[in-house]
């Protein structure tokens, strides 16, 4: 089943926090969600008949396309630690960044692609004024290039969700990860993203009460890279064998450059003043922040470098 949109979670969880802060019972709140949004409401409807079942709330909302994997584990933790406004909170600031960081990318792609776009109509100009090519070549190259390049977009929106739900395969799953975690440059942006959410969810569920290693757990739970995902796996098996907090990061993250010398070394300090919760949150902090600066930075030169391709297009034209 496809998820729900930014803009249907930003809601779902805005709703959810709303009617939990309001005390009113789970079973009521879902049957009065969803009244902006008639898909929001189709699935809360099904969650609620799956509930009357006698499955539990996550797993029922999972099943109707109401959660996806990673938010379905977060609904188990605030089940488990009873911290529902915690989690929706969470859940809808998540969703409120994304949103907005969508919002702002569209803005900042719009006259770049307006740009990019004109261009394949310019490009071929000269060639059409010096009879090279016919009108009806012009115009063919012109709509087959845009729907090459339509498509392309499309698949590369599309990709992602596909990998997710393993519609491709999980041999193909594992190679798509792969490549990201070694993309150069991108790769450490990429981790960085990975490694931002998962401390996040430890943050909380060390804030709720739980014991690290099933903090642990709940954070990769959370993670939807298979092969971090593999990694971080190991960190409670060490933990349970005796290793400390900061040894078990030694074993696995540290090694395959999962975490900076620096944040390793906070949480150190954190394990052994007896504070590990407060080291981790100001981690999150610090990596957030440090995130912010990155997307920033994408999206000043993102224009940029359409602008160059589109320099790149028409000087190519008028060469030739």
């Amino acid at each position: 089943m496809k998820d729900l949109n930014i803009k249907d979670k930003t809601l779902l969880f805005s709703e959810l926090l709303q009617l939990e802060m309001s005390g009113i019972i789970r079973f009521k709140a879902l049957s009065l969600i969803g009244e902006h949004s008639s898909e929001i409401a189709t699935r809360a409807n099904e969650t609620l008949r799956l509930c009357k079942l006698n499955i539990s709330f996550p797993e029922a909302g999972f099943k109707s396309g109401l959660f996806d994997k990673s938010e379905k584990s977060l609904i188990q933790m605030a089940d488990k630690t009873a911290q529902y406004e915690m989690i929706y909170q969470y859940l809808k600031n998540t969703y409120q960044e994304r949103l907005s960081a969508q919002k702002k990318l569209k803005a900042q792609l719009f006259l770049p692609a307006a740009v990019f776009i004109l261009s394949l109509f310019i490009a071929p100009i000269p060639e059409l004024f010096e009879k090279t090519i016919t009108l009806s070549e012009y115009l063919f190259d012109i709509i087959f290039t845009l729907i090459k390049l339509f498509a392309t977009v499309y698949l590369l929106l599309k990709l992602p969700y596909w990998i997710k739900n393993n519609v491709l395969g999980s041999s193909f799953k594992r190679v798509f990860y792969s490549l990201l975690l070694n993309i150069p440059i991108f790769n450490k942006v990429y981790i960085q993203k990975v490694m931002l959410e998962y401390f996040h969810v430890l943050a909380l569920s060390l804030k709720a009460g739980l014991p690290a290693i099933e903090s642990l757990k709940f954070g990769n739970g959370c993670v939807n890279n298979i092969i971090i995902k593999e990694k971080l796996s190991l960190l409670p098996t060490y933990i349970e064998q005796g290793d400390s907090f900061t040894g078990a990061m030694t074993r696995t993250l540290k090694t395959i450059k999962l975490i900076d010398p620096a944040i390793y070394q906070a949480i150190r300090t954190g394990e052994m003043s007896g504070s590990l919760d407060e080291s981790i949150k100001k981690m999150v902090h610090f990596l957030n922040e440090f995130n912010q600066q990155t997307i920033n930075t994408f999206y000043e030169w993102l224009p940029r470098v359409i602008y160059l391709m589109v320099l790149g297009l028409i000087s190519y034209g008028l060469i030739e």
